[in-house]
């Protein structure tokens, strides 16, 4: 089942399917339908991530169901994160060696990105208590689709309509604050935050495209160039964390330093192309989306 709401269908029967759909294919990868371990969890922690863009879309109808469900996917993409979390880091080093922007300093990045290697393989073997974590990710996924197929919202066209267009407008409120507030302080974790809102709008766009098919689906690719640019960004944040927190898990001093001014000059193209992108998407004042979704949620019911 492709991930987007049919409109003319009770919105608990379509919450159910999506996320029997998208909870079983997480089930399937960590159960060994994908054979490398790490792409596995990859795979699991992006169906997580849908799972919960399409019960924040719900929230406003279904505030018990969603607390329950959001911290049992939150809890279980969290276990699962140490050894993925450890791989990213060395994907992160790989795009700064890749852009030419930094040919000058190449040998220093190769010196960090062998470090970062070392660190992840020792994570990796030493386990941490993974296993564990994906056959709890597994039962996580069981109860999710049992759950969802447990839900009864009682809801009429109109209150679904409602119920979709506060739960995308409270999304797009709350990205508009986290960006502004972003631009104002230059905090990576206000924009980290902004890149969480964002991944959800496009999230909500693309579960709504049939209210508006050709201008949600290209809502939906805006949303997402933004969210991926500031998860790049927040790559950067974590990796120049751990080499202030942790040096010798990155490298000596000069390769350091290197690291240091090619995640600063990276960081401030990538916050400058989402800015960029996001001010004329997020134009529109919440109460004027709210009122077009709503509308269009009606009409295509």
């Amino acid at each position: 089942m492709t991930y987007h709401i049919e409109l003319d269908a009770p919105l608990d029967r379509q919450v159910a399917l999506i996320a029997a759909d998208q909870a079983g294919k997480a089930r399937h990868a960590l159960l060994g339908g994908i054979a490398d371990r790490d792409e596995a969890i990859h795979e699991a922690r992006k169906r997580f991530k849908k799972l919960r863009g399409l019960y924040r879309l719900v929230r406003p109808c279904a505030g018990d169901f969603y607390d329950a469900e959001n911290a049992r996917l939150r809890d279980a993409a969290r276990n699962l994160s140490v050894i993925r979390d450890a791989a990213a880091l060395v994907e992160t080093i790989d795009r700064l060696r890749d852009d030419p922007a930094h040919e000058g300093v190449v040998d220093d990045l190769d010196h960090v990105r062998a470090r970062l290697v070392e660190r992840r393989n020792a994570i990796a073997e030493q386990g941490g208590g993974l296993d564990d974590a994906m056959a709890d990710a597994v039962a996580a996924c069981e109860a999710t689709m049992e759950a969802a197929g447990a839900l009864d919202l009682k809801l009429d066209p109109d209150e679904a309509a409602a119920c979709l267009a506060d739960g995308m407008t409270k999304t797009y409120k709350r990205g508009r604050k986290a960006l502004g507030k972003a631009r104002k302080s230059g905090d990576p974790e206000q924009w980290h935050e902004a890149r969480k809102r964002m991944k959800y709008h496009a999230m909500h766009c693309r579960l709504l495209r049939h209210a508006w098919p050709g201008s949600m689906r290209l809502r939906a690719r805006q949303a997402k160039t933004i969210a991926d640019l500031l998860g790049d960004d927040h790559d950067l944040a974590v990796l120049a964390a751990l080499a202030d927190d942790e040096p010798d898990q990155v490298g000596d001093k000069g390769p350091r330093a290197s690291l240091s001014h090619a995640i600063g000059l990276t960081s401030e193209r990538l916050r400058s192309e989402a800015v960029a992108l996001a001010e004329p998407m997020l134009a529109d004042k919440p109460k004027r989306l709210r009122a077009a979704v709503a509308a269009l949620c009606r009409l295509a019911a």
